[in-house]
């Protein structure tokens, strides 16, 4: 009703109830600014940043971390994440214990709305390193407790289950511990059962279902008496009683009484719920909690359960004989993998179909492209059918000649400039020929960087640590006793390249003795040889080799075959 509709009533009414009516529009419009104000930075459209700074700086963080809180509630992360960095922001070592408690807290939030919401690990990372930093700095436990169940949650999405049911543990551990209760106690047990159940780690929830059965559950907790049924279903789950185990954790459904971060603990709930029904082989049952799971994934963005959901339905075709089924959940799933892996360097694909075509596109070659033109070209010109296949089938064979010679030079010039080249510069000895003018140092320098770059140049050429998927340059900067940054400058400065484009040089180089190997390209999937040196998504493994040898993985080997054949 508007209020132009409420005058016109008003003037038929005694003065008396006239003044209330008066009173109530005044109220309705009140409140109508008031959300209007709010909603400016609620979520709803495009957050004006400039101005959400100029009009919040002043703000005390206690009131920016309320009205974050309640931008969470409302699952509005945009203008959560806008709060969030403006209270980081405010962070100084003359601020009150509080307010540094508060920056702390904003940093670690920051970390989960990136990791949970946005799926970017890489952006996540450095947030809950300085909360983690913070933490440490002014003892604050609870947040260092976050901050390892996020790190968990980036292992659980990379899909290194055992090293997240280690760090979930160590966070129900620490939870525990705590006289007073926790209120995260809920979704902490959630994230390491979920872990757990996936790993197959019975023997380590056994032991902590009984080690937590007296755990203290404070009042307030949102997932109090689903946590009691959990623990029940757990207990049976453990003893070999499955069936009784998903009977308890599905009827536990409608307890689930969260009023943030619901979806994502209740597609938990549903992996947990399908996990016990496959133990007890009712595979109906196991496909519903799977599409849920898949479904509210797909709504919300949860790519990596959305894969969890497909392993579990692979997992019970699998055993249902549905070899079929089995391969297209198998799809599906290593679909999601690929795009996850590549959260860092690319946006989410949130599109499936869209991230198949994509993927596909990467890896096909210019035959298939040019046989799906020749195909249309075909089907477009039926009349001249026969002249056309035969234009076509020539124009094909010239076509994969030169594609052929083409790929064998590229093959021949890279292996000629491997076998001559140094992946880092030749290093020098000698100190004449950093002859140091008086007050400079650049002589001094170059001596320190050459000496760098030697040692660096030996783990690169003769340590098989650099094909561990965890090297890094703060793991060489430990191997030879300096400081990351001064490696990382050294490296630059020398031989012009970054540390990671080094490193898969080096990478590569290895890779190619493997393919050009006959007896391993049998043994090996493609998978196998990017694992093998360090690459845990084959998709990035082919993009690299291709940007440093000019050819796709598949097209080296088969050009290493062919010349071994020739030879």
């Amino acid at each position: 009703m508007t209020v132009l509709s409420l005058i016109r009533i008003c003037r038929s009414m005694p003065i008396s109830q006239f003044l209330v009516a008066l009173i109530f529009m005044l109220v309705c419009v009140g409140s109508d600014v008031v959300a209007a104000s709010v909603e400016t930075y609620s979520g709803a459209g495009e957050i004006d940043y400039a101005r959400f700074r100029r009009e919040n700086v002043s703000r005390e963080p206690v009131a920016l971390m309320r009205d974050a809180w309640q931008s969470v509630s409302n699952e509005r992360y945009d203008s959560a994440a806008a709060y969030y960095s403006l209270v980081a922001s405010r962070f100084s070592d003359h601020l009150p214990l509080r307010d540094k408690r508060r920056c702390a807290i904003a940093c670690v939030n920051m970390g989960y709305i990136w990791l949970a919401w946005r799926q970017n690990a890489a952006e996540a990372y450095p947030w809950l390193m300085r909360a983690r930093e913070l933490a440490q700095k002014y003892d604050f436990d609870d947040i260092e407790t976050s901050v390892i169940s996020n790190i968990g949650l980036i292992y659980f999405d990379y899909n290194n289950i055992p090293k997240a049911v280690e760090l979930f543990k160590t966070v129900l551990e620490r939870i525990s511990s705590d006289p007073d209760g926790s209120h995260y106690y809920g979704r902490a047990l959630i994230d390491f059962i979920t872990s757990a159940m996936m790993a197959d780690r019975l023997d380590v929830i056994k032991e902590m279902t009984d080690k937590d059965i007296s755990v203290r559950i404070v009042d307030d907790e949102p997932l109090k008496d689903y946590v009691g049924r959990l623990k029940e279903a757990l207990q049976e789950y453990t003893g070999g009683n499955h069936r009784e185990a998903a009977l308890i954790i599905e009827d536990a459904t409608p307890l689930f009484d969260l009023n943030a971060d619901r979806k994502r603990y209740l597609t938990m709930h549903h992996l947990i719920a399908a996990k016990m029904w496959i133990g007890a082989g009712v595979y109906d049952k196991v496909e519903y909690h799977c599409r849920e799971v898949i479904s509210i994934s797909s709504e919300e963005g949860f790519f990596n359960f959305m894969e969890k959901g497909y392993a579990y339905l692979m997992e019970c075709a699998e055993r249902r004989g549905d070899r079929e089924a089995m391969m297209v959940y198998r799809y599906r799933g290593m679909q999601i993998r690929d795009s996850l892996f590549n959260a860092a360097r690319f946006e989410t694909v949130k599109d499936l179909a869209i991230a198949g075509e994509l993927n596909k596109l990467h890896e096909d070659v210019r035959e298939s492209v040019r046989e799906s033109m020749m195909q249309r070209r075909i089907i477009a010109g039926s009349v001249g059918a026969g002249v056309i296949l035969a234009l076509a089938l020539v124009m094909l064979l010239v076509s994969h000649r030169r594609l052929k010679c083409a790929y064998r030079e590229i093959y021949k010039s890279y292996m000629e400039h491997s076998s001559h080249e140094d992946l880092l510069p030749a290093v020098e000895d000698s100190q004449e020929s950093h002859t140091e003018l008086p007050g400079k140092s650049e002589g001094a320098d170059d001596l320190k960087r050459n000496e760098i770059l030697r040692k660096v140049k030996e783990v690169m050429e003769h340590r098989r640590e650099i094909l561990n998927p965890e090297f890094s340059v703060d793991y060489l900067a430990e191997m030879i006793g300096e400081k990351p940054k001064v490696v990382s400058n050294a490296i630059n400065a020398i031989s012009g390249k970054n540390f990671n484009v080094m490193l898969g040089e080096y990478r590569i180089r290895e890779a190619c003795r493997i393919l050009s190997d006959p007896e391993k390209v049998k043994a090996m999937s493609m998978e196998g040889v990017a694992e093998s040196v360090g690459y845990r998504s084959r998709t990035y493994f082919s993009k690299v080799f291709k940007d440093v040898t000019g050819l796709t993985p598949s097209q080296f080997a088969r050009q290493a075959k062919e010349a071994a054949n020739r030879s």
